[in-house]
């Protein structure tokens, strides 16, 4: 639905998939990059950091972290976890 514009529906169906599976990541890092393409930034990157904190060794979570942090205009931060993410899948 996110891609059909349908965002405040999107995230429901993201919160139902996290409350059926709480131990997957997946509707977590999707729920995120909902956040972050609807500008919301503070709850995108809670998000990412919830899916590092499950595995910090995902790449993608890496890099959209460094991805949300550029749009917060965390500069330095977002080089951080941009080198993360190539460091643990090089040609990211």
């Amino acid at each position: 639905r996110s891609r059909q514009g349908q965002f405040e529906s999107a995230l429901s169906d993201y919160e139902r998939a996290i409350e059926l599976c709480p131990w997957s990541v997946d509707p977590v890092l999707n729920r995120g990059v909902l956040y972050e393409n609807t500008m919301r930034f503070e709850l995108a990157e809670a998000d990412y950091r919830a899916v590092l904190k499950a595995n910090p060794n995902d790449p993608v979570g890496w890099n959209n972290l460094g991805n949300v942090q550029i749009g917060q205009g965390l500069y330095a931060q977002a080089v951080t976890s941009l080198d993360q993410a190539v460091k643990l899948l090089p040609g990211y």
